[in-house]
């Protein structure tokens, strides 16, 4: 099943900690919280220097989408790792349970995107790609969020569905059923003139979560 989430669908509220805004764009299973979720997408703005929410038991990744940058300090096992990241860095991976403090660079405001997953019943992988031929992608379910151009999206299970993709829109591709564990196949490829560039997720759910 394919579906698009446009910006003005982004479920917007206050942070766990009640220190900024996120934008939350998906979560599973439906109807689920920040509480209980087993994954979740969203886009936040980082203006001020202060401590990320602590989500024990879950797996994060960040991505930069715009700003100059921003500066991290992990801490994990006693040791404090600085982490620089802007535009052009790869996704950040770190532990939920992690104890992080985040500083834009240069005092200048983000926006960065995160995705999060529940250890032991989701795993993710991130990456930003730039879409020049045409390309598959595999999993339980495939979140593709648009930086650049435009992306024809197209599935043939259980049925042929087209869809085009644009900057800061979502396209999500997943089985009708929660439950159902079959793999989601999405083809994509450029449309238009503009350097096709999107963030493609991919999240697959563990055989024992429902067991």
């Amino acid at each position: 099943m394919l579906h698009k989430i446009e910006p003005s669908a982004f479920r917007r509220m206050r942070w766990k900690d009640g220190g900024g805004e996120t934008a939350e764009i998906a979560i599973g299973p439906p109807g689920s919280s920040v509480a209980n979720f087993d994954w979740r997408i969203s886009t936040a703005r980082v203006s001020a220097a202060g401590p990320f929410s602590i989500f024990p038991g879950i797996d994060r990744s960040l991505i930069v989408l715009s700003g100059i940058g921003l500066e991290l300090y992990v801490t994990e096992a006693n040791t404090i790792r600085r982490v620089l990241l802007d535009t052009e860095s790869d996704a950040f991976f770190f532990a939920g349970d992690a104890a992080v403090a985040a500083s834009p660079i240069d005092h200048q405001p983000i926006v960065d995107f995160n995705v999060m997953t529940r250890r032991g019943r989701y795993t993710h992988t991130i990456q930003k790609m730039c879409i020049t031929s045409p390309l598959t992608l595999t999993a339980n379910r495939v979140a593709l969020y648009g930086l650049s151009g435009t992306a024809l999206c197209r599935v043939e299970q259980p049925h042929l569905q087209t869809m085009n993709l644009s900057p800061e829109q979502v396209v999500i591709i997943e089985p009708s059923d929660d439950q159902d564990l079959t793999k989601s196949t999405v083809s994509i490829e450029p449309s238009g003139q503009t350097l096709c560039r999107i963030i493609a997720v991919m999240l697959n759910q563990r055989s024992h979560a429902n067991g």
